[in-house]
């Protein structure tokens, strides 16, 4: 039995140029921009996606990670950051309702879920035209053809996700080719 996503494209449309979104968040229109969307738990790999920050920052000092979303993880996450200085390039956004508006800004969207049944942050993202970076695991990779619609990697593997992130960070046209893919 196949059950259609909830989501139909014309309802996931931005309401706001994504130029405009990036300048509200203090980002410019060559920023480099991950963003993750999802409550912040365990089982959604922000502790693997935060251990790889560094090994990004290293190679693109000036990329910027977009975490949207509340939960318990909030301040274990913001020690982390503050550990291993990388929170001079995180955005803690929160819970927010203009998800369609902040993914359209974005360059790339990770989230290295452990399980992620329904995969519905992939398939947002591809409506924005986004790549994805996602885990073999759970319906990620329903919804993520690797190396044409966005990457998949091990999970609990900060490495491949690191690399995963430089691979969509450092060539824009790849990137956005990937999320036009996606979308199609």
């Amino acid at each position: 039995t196949v059950i259609p996503t909830a989501i139909a494209p014309d309802d996931y449309n931005a309401t706001r140029a994504p130029l405009r979104v990036r300048d509200d968040h203090g980002e410019e229109a060559d920023t480099p921009v991950d963003g993750t969307f999802a409550h912040l738990s365990k089982k959604k790999g922000y502790l693997d996606l935060f251990a790889a920050m560094p090994a990004v920052l290293r190679e693109v000092p000036n990329a910027q990670f977009w975490i949207i979303g509340e939960g318990q993880l909030w301040r274990e996450l913001h020690e982390i950051a503050e550990q291993t200085r990388v929170m001079g390039s995180i955005r803690f956004l929160g819970f927010r309702r203009d998800v369609p508006d902040l993914m359209s800004a974005i360059d790339v969207m990770a989230l290295p879920s452990c399980r992620e049944p329904c995969a519905l942050a992939y398939v947002e993202a591809a409506l924005s035209r986004k790549p994805s970076v996602g885990c073999r695991a759970g319906g990620a990779p329903e919804s993520i053809e690797d190396g044409e619609t966005g990457i998949l990697v091990p999970r609990h593997d900060s490495g491949a996700i690191a690399e995963a992130l430089l691979t969509l960070l450092t060539n824009r046209g790849r990137a956005a080719r990937m999320g036009q893919a996606a979308y199609e």
